[in-house]
């Protein structure tokens, strides 16, 4: 404890943030996995240590956004009660589209055995016949309140632990040391959202090494699945190559 609190506010409230969600993201993956595989299938640490990489490459994105917009001084939510309200509606916003991904995500899955992709947005053509399809298949009034409460949940918590972080005392170190600080972190963020050592970064065919198309939707997060095929949402065929 005496360790984390020679850290700067900034960077613990950071770090808490993005602990949170990930602890969303892994409770996520249990629920998937236990959900959806086979009754003989065992556990499969290597898929869910890969979808760990992936969930830090995500987090740790928006830890670096928080971090630069927090460089604003009254953007700084352990200086400014302005900011802290910004913040935590901000989070909140963020935290429900995160579990609305969660959300697709699994249901997607349920209903076409493939992870969550781009080509979602194609049912956007006929948003009402798709409307019409969701609220006959799907229970939306029941998964609505449970996302009003679960975000309910996240401001509160996200609310009491940015208040005690900002009333705690300053760490007292010397500015140098407070910048050693700040540039580790940025540097840890950096090879997170990067995701591995090499020329590449962690990309979504990285999760068919396992050759096993479960194990790969296990370790895929909805973002990584969805954002890395919105050049593919509207792939087709050629006629004259299939002849």
């Amino acid at each position: 404890m005496r360790l984390m609190h020679r850290v700067p506010r900034l960077i613990r409230w950071i770090f808490t943030v993005m602990l949170l969600f990930l602890v969303v993201l892994t409770i996520y993956r249990f629920i998937f996995f236990f959900h959806f595989r086979n009754i003989n299938r065992p556990f499969s640490g290597s898929a869910f240590l890969l979808g760990l990489r992936f969930d830090a490459k995500f987090i740790s994105i928006m830890g670096l956004g928080m971090l630069l917009l927090s460089a604003i001084p009254f953007l700084n939510p352990v200086k400014s009660r302005g900011a802290a309200r910004f913040w935590t509606i901000l989070l909140s916003i963020i935290f429900l589209l995160t579990l609305i991904f969660l959300g697709a995500d699994f249901y997607h899955y349920d209903y076409l055995k493939q992870k969550l992709n781009a080509s979602v947005l194609n049912y956007l053509q006929d948003a009402g016949i798709s409307f019409s399809m969701m609220i006959e298949s799907y229970p939306l009034i029941k998964i609505a309140v449970a996302l009003c409460i679960l975000v309910g949940l996240f401001e509160l918590v996200h609310r009491r632990l940015l208040r005690r972080i900002a009333n705690s005392a300053a760490n007292g170190n010397p500015a140098k040391k407070n910048i050693l600080y700040y540039v580790f972190f940025v540097l840890l963020l950096g090879v997170l959202s990067f995701g591995k050592i090499g020329q590449f970064p962690l990309r979504w065919s990285d999760a068919f090494v396992f050759a096993d198309d479960f194990k790969a939707s296990t370790a895929l997060n909805p973002f990584q699945s969805f954002f890395s095929t919105l050049s593919f949402k509207n792939s087709g065929y050629d006629k004259v190559k299939l002849k």
